[in-house]
């Protein structure tokens, strides 16, 4: 199993930030199954700064 933490870029399609390219933090989680790799887990959530 293994964990990878990073950013990536996406572009909303609603809210205040649709249309425009904004970062958001993710974490995801694979698991090696029968001679592969497989996601088994994703979070990403776009941070709002104050």
């Amino acid at each position: 199993m293994t964990v990878i933490m990073g950013y990536d870029a996406m572009v909303p399609t609603k809210g205040p930030d649709a249309g425009k390219q904004v970062m958001r933090p993710f974490t995801d989680v694979w698991a090696r199954r029968g001679g592969t790799w497989l996601l088994i887990a994703r979070q990403a959530k776009i941070a709002v700064a104050n």
